[in-house]
């Protein structure tokens, strides 16, 4: 049988034998019940301060004559005694961090023929925590409100450790590397980041570093800057209308990125132009070498599309006989048509050509004109040649 607290148990219990059954009845006296539990806490340097404390349960007779001896043990090193005596209920121990067992074992001077408890506890004790973290950051000074500060936690040990970040601008974080996002200028020149380490034993170690913050420059965070257009839309398919970036009274960007919708046009150009020949809306991400972004107005490109006129006949002809060549779009109100033939130069201008020629290859482009705008055939081909014998 075990037992969890000290005290007289009876038994009762019976023997039994072929002819008869014998009961008997005996007390079992148990002084005392071994237990112990422990407290840790952050010491001075690299030590930690830890208690062990009495927790066993002691019959009432027992009280003031118990012997308690508290040791302990680094990994495969022998016992080393803390402190031993009568009624001792606690033992105080100032160690470096490591792997530890914790023991207690007690006795009564009065049943001494109470065999001792033994009792030991597993504890690891970590190093204790060095804070340490780098910023990393594309640019240094960074631009508020654009560049995104990354922190990169260096801290021993690796793990076990919660953190606390104070950025100097009333904001923290708990993760153990954050991005931020400076929103205003500090006071001084620069910002302290400011880190604190702390164990599970309530250890701290607090670091700081400090990131500089640029203001931006390239535009007020209000009026957007806006785009020009030359020549101004809208223009005929396949001419390029130039784009160009404009912010009055702010320094123009060193560096450009331009857009069509969401999607970038790479690489990053130092130009503050930018020739566009589809139709779509186009905005510019202009940058600076610290960060800052300055991102302008989207301004939507549209273009004339051009008329597709194609030449529709025969190619072969018979000399000195007529023949036509018609248009694919008709001439109508706003769309004009022109027929031009080598040799021979311009030839007519409606729908339907009508040609006699002699012998000899002739060839016709068609250009027709709507909105201003020309669009061109595929160059056609008539070759014309004597009519054959009738044959005899």
């Amino acid at each position: 049988a075990s037992f969890e607290e000290a005290g007289v148990y009876p038994f009762n219990y019976f023997v039994e034998t072929d002819s008869c059954t014998k009961g008997f009845h005996q007390n079992v006296y148990i002084p005392f019940v071994g237990d112990m539990y422990y407290s840790v806490s952050c010491g001075t340097g690299s030590l930690y301060d830890v208690t062990l404390f009495d927790h066993s349960n002691i019959f009432p007779l027992e009280v003031g004559s118990m012997y308690n001896s508290y040791a302990y043990k680094e990994g495969t090193n022998s016992w080393q005694t803390i402190v031993a005596g009568n009624s001792v209920l606690s033992a105080d121990a100032q160690l470096p961090p490591g792997d530890y067992q914790f023991r207690e074992i007690i006795y009564s001077t009065l049943t001494t023929a109470a065999p001792p408890c033994t009792t030991i506890v597993n504890v690891n004790l970590p190093d204790k925590p060095n804070a340490d973290f780098e910023i990393v950051s594309p640019f240094i000074p960074a631009c508020i409100n654009d560049v995104v500060v990354h922190l990169n936690n260096l801290s021993t040990p690796a793990t076990g450790l919660n953190y606390v970040w104070d950025f100097e601008d009333g904001s923290t974080n708990y993760q153990a590397n954050p991005d931020k996002v400076y929103g205003f200028l500090p006071l001084s020149p620069e910002f302290t980041i400011t880190l604190t380490a702390t164990s599970s034993a309530g250890c701290t170690d607090i670091t700081q570093n400090t990131i500089e913050i640029q203001d931006n420059g390239l535009w007020d965070g209000v009026i957007k800057p806006f785009l020009s257009s030359s020549p101004a839309p809208p223009v005929c398919m396949g001419t390029p209308i130039s784009l160009t970036y404009f912010n009055p009274g702010s320094p123009t960007p060193p560096s450009f990125t331009w857009y069509q919708g969401s999607i970038p046009f790479t690489p990053v150009v130092s130009s503050s132009s930018f020739d566009v020949t589809q139709s779509g809306d186009y905005w510019v991400m202009g940058s600076d070498e610290f960060g800052c972004l300055a991102p302008s107005e989207p301004v939507s490109i549209y273009f004339t599309p051009l008329p597709t006129p194609t030449i529709i006949g025969n190619p072969a002809q018979c000399d000195s006989v007529p023949f036509t060549l018609t248009s694919s779009i008709n001439a109508a109100s706003g769309l004009s048509l022109e027929w031009e033939r080598s040799p021979g130069g311009v030839v007519g201008s409606g729908s339907t050509l009508f040609q006699t020629l002699p012998v000899g290859t002739y060839t016709y482009i068609l250009t027709a004109t709507q909105n201003g705008c020309d669009g061109v055939s595929v160059p056609y081909t008539v070759t014309v040649a004597s009519p054959v014998d009738t044959p005899t």
